[in-house]
């Protein structure tokens, strides 16, 4: 059976009725023999007998869930590996608390008694300690009206446990009830986890009270004499109503004349009155503790009232961000006193009126009217009311906008969840519009880590109002933080948010243990000590420690030893002899390992006697002489002191006394003279530390003058033994060539490498069948061997057949493993193949391995993918609100690979699965596009939509620019500052806390057509005397379609006076015009506009006739011959101007006519 237990048994509670275990496997060194399982024993700490209850786990399990446990309860558990043999050693027990539960049974003797009209005390016993499951935290009273019909609700209060009265009669008191009501009243108790059973209700009636005012008064059949009185009765009685009092009165007069009525009775006439007089009358309801306030009204006798004037003349000053002052001037009475004051209002621009505000003021003419919205506008109205009815409303006030003020409230539903080691995802609801109370400006979140006095940390996202989440990064690993949010304007800042606890994911240790310190045991053992790593450097559940050591200064590779979590220290063993070895220990958690331990430590072993000397050779030997060389030993184990050399013949070398000689550490040959001719002989070299002798190297000489070197080795071929990553040749070596051989050197290559690879181990020469290891599973290997004496090395053998290495488990995990929330309740897990190289063989598939955080696992086969670089798997009905694990690993036939580093994901959020429904885009005006659209379907919102965005684009030439986006908390959103009979692409996605969903299918709206700009730069050629070319081009915003082009063209001073103007509207496809009958050497303006559905912007130009710069100067002395058939002109050119003469205008005029038009 195992000689040791399981190491770092921990524990934890997953609920009240369970705990979580986790134990790494005993050191191998105890194992004795392949382990089968393990056996887990456990018992409720209070119980003195024995571990009665017992649980197994396979071999292949580090963890486990053990169930049907007592809730609240401290259990003992160990455990004990397996083998065929039977039961090993059971490690310490540890103790682990289960969950608290809630109480099973309800509080009991419970009694109620009415204080006064609203409060009541309640006394009651609790239940038994057995019944609780947990700490008891308090109590709830709970008191549900029986008349639902009266509109009274159901009222609970909290009563926390007096510490120092926690056991006998408890008592509370409820409050805020209705008055003269009866409830039924019941109690529980509570603990963290919840509330018990509630008690056996018991009925109770709150006391009376004065009754509420009579709800109406008004007056009927009105004389000089009398007035009928009617009234109705409260709406809140408030005890049993015993009758009514009326008083009437003359308007400033004290001579009261009351009288009393039956509760039945809801009118009186009052008769002997003056004529038009004003009275005061007033009606009061009574029940048997008193009057209820009065309700009065004035009526003047002889008139009956009629429905008042609307008040006029409405006046807004004294604005705060809740209230305003109103001023207002009365209408007419209605020839009664006015009971009410109804202010009603529009609220940001809506056309619709609705009540926000009553009050009771007779002779008021200014009000203060509160409860409004911070930064809203408004616009008021006053409505008068009396005994008889309402007035119109009065005319509106202007249009005004209350102060702003700080947000009324922190980001909604703020979540926090760890996304790393060192990072939280924040999410939260937005804010709406009226939310903010003025220009929002951004959120504030502020934590700082549980259990440290220190203030908060606050990080400010400032213009951020429409992000609903953020990365906050730069956390230590595995801490607890507190977090906190609120919102921020310009004028201040809201109340913080719930705070919110949350843990960072567990890393690897950040700093390695302490004080580690060390000695040297012997001369292959060191001992080493270390203490913990500091608490905020654990960064996780610390499950054991690693050595490293290493030989310095030998190019060995570092070696690592594992030791539980239980101790801290571990002896080394076999280590190399008298060298240096540098130490340093690191922890590890379920992530991986840790940061070295600084300082490094370096220790030597002790000293010890040498090994033997190496690379032995005779360089010279005749038939009478041999000299031998040698090297110190691989492994001296000290300092050298001597070196002894001793031969004889082989045939008797053992029986007779050899010849030694020692010699000193410097020296590293020998001679041995007068030998016998052609003989083998044995020589034998010790060396010497200051421990002593250590054994010798004995190598075989022949003396002979005729030596050669060896023959090549047979071809090697495979033995029977193939494994994975060895493989085991044999061959024949040939004649030595009279040098005895001294090794053999065995090469070995893959298949399709260039050159050849050696074994570095030394093979003795009477080796002829060798293991190479190292090599690479599933790989095609071939190999060579020479032999070696002393003088030479063979050539290399013949190279052996090709032998394929056996495949072997994958060597590498999956890589880049991201987990991505498809609903609230499953996720897509993706993951890259491991680097081919290591998969050793063919893979079979993946195995995805996820649980809740430290909890049992569950296992999903994957089948492999050749031509997918990705993979993935969908995981559903997990449980939501709960952190889960997941590692992958890939397989082949010879078993599972190592597991790829654990990716914590929270599972409970996700962004929704479709699209908004039914989005509609309709272009409101040629800068305006109004989109509305409908919710994803309910199913598919995967809670609560905090809101929805909104990408729009415009289409330019087939591309998307101007991309921008915005939020909304609304179903619909206006685009506004577009871009005039110019296209878009519109496309909307809901989002929540966990991010958007996806986007809906884009919708393309064109804006309406509008104004255009004005063309481009008039451009004007061919300018004759009496004509010209004018050009331009079409309106870089033409903001829609081009149906004319506005030319006109103006001379300002005519030769005969005045201002000549032409106007003429040409097709919106010419973009020239060609202007004729100019007069000669004048100055015009012309003004171009666009026209689609309106006018655009102009275009000016102004050009003068005739010649321009760079023009040809005149023709230089026409002269005109008269012929029979017409006139020869001649003249010479004048000077050319800026471009070669294209041709010559003529122009004559009758004789006589003084006109200089030609």
């Amino acid at each position: 059976a195992p000689s040791g237990p399981p190491r770092s048994l921990v524990g934890r509670p997953l609920s009240n009725s369970s705990v979580l275990i986790n134990w790494l496997p005993p050191s191998q060194v105890h194992w004795n023999g392949p382990l089968t399982g393990y056996v887990i024993r456990y018992k409720p700490q209070s119980y003195n007998d024995k571990f009665a209850q017992q649980e197994e786990a396979g071999v292949k399990n580090q963890m486990k869930v053990i169930t049907g446990l007592v809730t609240f309860t401290h259990y003992e558990i160990k455990i004990a590996a397996r083998n065929a043999k039977g039961v090993g050693v059971f490690s310490n027990p540890i103790t682990v608390l289960t969950e608290e539960g809630s109480p099973t049974a309800p509080p009991t003797n419970v009694s109620a008694l009415a204080i006064n009209s609203t409060v009541i005390e309640v006394k009651w016993k609790p239940p038994l300690s057995s019944q609780i499951f947990g700490l008891l935290l308090g109590y709830h009273i709970i008191a549900r009206p029986l008349d639902k019909a009266s509109g009274a609700e159901t009222v609970s209060v909290q009563i926390t446990v007096n510490s120092e009265k926690r056991y006998g009669w408890q008592e509370g008191y409820i409050g805020n009830l209705e008055k003269y009501a009866n409830y039924k009243l019941t109690v529980d108790s509570y603990t963290l986890k919840g509330s018990g059973p509630e008690s056996v209700p018991i009925i109770v009636r709150t006391l009376e009270d004065f009754p509420d005012k009579v709800a109406h008064i008004g007056f009927k059949n009105v004389t000089d004499r009398s007035v009928v009185v009617i009234w109705k009765a409260p709406l809140k009685r408030n005890g049993i109503l015993l009758g009514y009092t009326l008083k009437y009165i003359e308007k400033n007069s004290t001579d009261v004349i009351p009288m009393t009525f039956s509760p039945q009775q809801l009118s009186y006439k009052i008769t002997s009155l003056k004529p038009t007089t004003v009275y005061t009358i007033s009606v009061a309801a009574q029940t048997t503790v008193g009057l209820g306030p009065f309700y009065s009204a004035d009526v003047r006798s002889g008139f009956t009232p009629v429905p008042p004037g609307a008040p006029s003349s409405l006046g807004i000053s004294n604005i705060h961000p809740t209230s305003c002052q109103l001023r207002f001037t009365p209408g007419f009475d209605g020839k009664t006193s006015i009971t009410q004051w109804i202010i009603e209002a529009q609220v940001n621009l809506n056309k619709k009126w609705k009540k926000i505000y009553s009050v009771s003021a007779p002779d008021a003419t200014t009000l203060r009217i509160p409860n409004l919205y911070p930064y809203t506008h408004y616009r008021l109205r006053i409505i008068a009311e009396n005994t008889a009815g309402r007035s119109n409303h009065s005319e509106p006030s202007r249009l005004f906008q209350t102060s702003p003020a700080p947000p009324s409230r922190p980001p909604g539903n703020v979540t926090v969840q760890a996304i790393n080691e060192t990072a939280f995802r924040i999410s939260w609801m937005l804010l709406t519009k009226q939310d903010w109370n003025g220009v929002p400006r951004g959120y504030e979140i502020l934590y700082k880590i549980v259990g440290r006095n220190e203030s908060w940390t606050v990080v400010t996202l400032e213009n951020a109002f429409n992000n609903y989440s953020y990365i906050l990064n730069g956390l230590n690993e595995w801490v607890l933080y507190k977090v906190k949010m609120n919102s921020y304007n310009f004028v201040g800042r809201s109340p913080f948010s719930p705070v919110i606890s949350q843990k960072t994911m567990e890393s690897v240790p950040s700093s390695g243990p302490s004080n580690v310190t060390g000695e040297a045991v012997s001369s292959s053992s060191i001992h080493i000590q270390w203490g913990d790593v500091p608490l905020f450097e654990q960064n996780g559940l610390v499950l054991g420690y690693k050595i490293k050591y290493q030989a310095v200064d030998k190019g060995m590779v570092p070696k690592f030893q594992t030791v539980n979590n239980e101790t801290r220290q571990y002896e080394l063993h076999n280590l190399l002899k008298y060298v240096r070895y540098q130490i340093n220990v690191l922890a590890f958690t379920k992530m991986g390992d840790g940061v070295l331990s600084e300082p490094t430590l370096f220790i030597k072993t002790k000293e010890d006697v040498p090994d033997p000397p190496i690379i032995i050779y005779f360089p010279t030997v005749t038939y009478e002489m041999a000299k031998v060389v040698w090297a110190p030993p691989k492994k001296p184990n000290g300092i050298i002191l001597k070196y002894r050399v001793s031969y004889g013949l082989k045939a008797n070398f053992s029986y007779q006394q050899p010849n030694y000689t020692i010699v000193n550490a410097n020296v590293n040959n020998f001679t041995a003279y007068n030998l016998k001719k052609e003989k083998y002989y044995i020589f034998s070299v010790a060396a010497k530390t200051a421990l002593g002798w250590g054994n010798a190297s004995e190598v075989l000489v022949f003396t002979t003058a005729k030596r050669y070197p060896p023959e090549s080795p047979s071809k090697p071929v495979k033995s029977s033994r193939v494994w994975s990553r060895s493989i085991t040749i044999s061959w024949h070596h040939g004649n030595d060539g009279y040098g005895p051989l001294r090794n053999f050197t065995i090469q070995y290559q893959k298949k399709y490498q260039q050159g050849w690879d050696t074994v570095k181990s030394v093979v003795p020469p009477s080796v002829t069948t060798y293991t190479i290891t190292n090599l690479k599973p599933n790989t095609i290997y071939r190999f060579r061997v020479a032999a070696t004496n002393d003088i030479g090395t063979s050539n290399f053998s013949e190279s052996s057949d090709d032998v394929r290495t056996e495949e072997d488990k994958p060597e590498d995990a999956p890589e880049n493993v991201k987990v991505v929330a498809v609903s609230t309740n499953s996720v897509n897990v993706t993951w890259q193949p491991p680097t081919k190289s290591s998969w050793n063989g063919i893979l079979k598939g993946y195995i995805v391995e996820y649980c809740k955080e430290n909890n049992a696992e569950f296992k999903v086969k994957v089948p492999f993918d050749p031509n997918s670089s990705t993979i993935w798997k969908e995981l559903t009905d997990l449980d939501k609100f709960v952190t889960y694990e997941f590692r992958i690993l890939a397989y082949n036939k010879k078993g599972n690979g190592p597991t790829s580093k654990p990716v914590m994901y929270f599972v409970g959020y996700a962004p929704p699965a479709a699209a908004p429904l039914n989005v509609t885009a309709v272009a409101v005006s040629g800068s305006e596009i109004r989109v509305s659209w409908l919710p994803p379907l309910k199913r598919t919102q995967n809670g609560e939509i905090s809101g929805y965005k909104v990408i729009y684009h415009r289409i330019f030439k087939n591309k998307s620019v101007d991309r921008t986006e915005l939020t909304s908390l609304k179903l619909q959103v206006s685009l506004v500052k577009l871009k005039m009979y110019t296209e878009y692409s519109i496309s909307v996605c809901a989002f929540t806390t966990a991010g958007p969903g996806p986007l809906t299918k884009p919708v393309i709206v064109r804006t309406k057509e509008g104004a255009p700009g004005a063309p481009g730069k008039l451009k004007f050629y061919n300018i004759m005397l009496h004509s010209l070319n004018v050009s331009w081009s079409e309106p870089s915003e033409p903001n829609g379609l081009i149906r004319y082009y506005h030319v006109i063209f103006s001379q300002k001073y005519t030769d005969a006076g005045g201002k000549k103007m032409v106007q003429l509207t040409i097709p919106g496809d010419r973009l020239y015009y060609h202007a004729k009958e100019l007069e000669a050497n004048k100055t015009y303006e012309f003004t171009v506009q666009a026209e689609t559905i309106k006018l655009g912007t102009k275009q000016v130009g102004k050009v003068t006739t005739g010649p321009q710069i760079g023009s040809p100067t005149s023709p230089v002395t026409p002269q005109i011959e008269m012929t029979d058939r017409g006139v020869n002109i001649t003249w010479r050119k004048g000077y050319e101007g800026a471009y070669p003469i294209l041709g010559y205008l003529l122009q004559a005029k009758k004789q006589g006519n003084f006109s200089e038009n030609y």
